[in-house]
């Protein structure tokens, strides 16, 4: 059982390092969309909207991550007390 919480804990992990990622590159991407000049119809996003996406992507993704890194921990600590 404690093998399986670090695995699960693992796998949280990279959901929450993905997550955040997931945040930043679309904060990244829709200020490249805003002031991209090839933008002819002016269908940019509005402003700060990518303040709003990436940090709730990125409040999330550390989130997952912090429960993720407690699973591990709680998963090393079940394996440790195995007697």
């Amino acid at each position: 059982m404690a093998i399986l919480n670090c695995v699960q804990g693992g796998l949280e992990c990279l959901m929450g390092l993905f997550t955040g990622g997931i945040g930043v590159f679309i904060s990244i991407m829709l200020q490249a969309e805003r002031n991209n000049p090839g933008n002819r119809n002016n269908n940019a996003p509005p402003a700060g909207m990518e303040w709003i996406l990436g940090g709730g992507y990125l409040a999330v993704g550390l989130v997952i991550l912090a429960a993720g890194i407690l699973r591990l921990y709680a998963g090393y600590r079940n394996f440790r007390y195995r007697s």
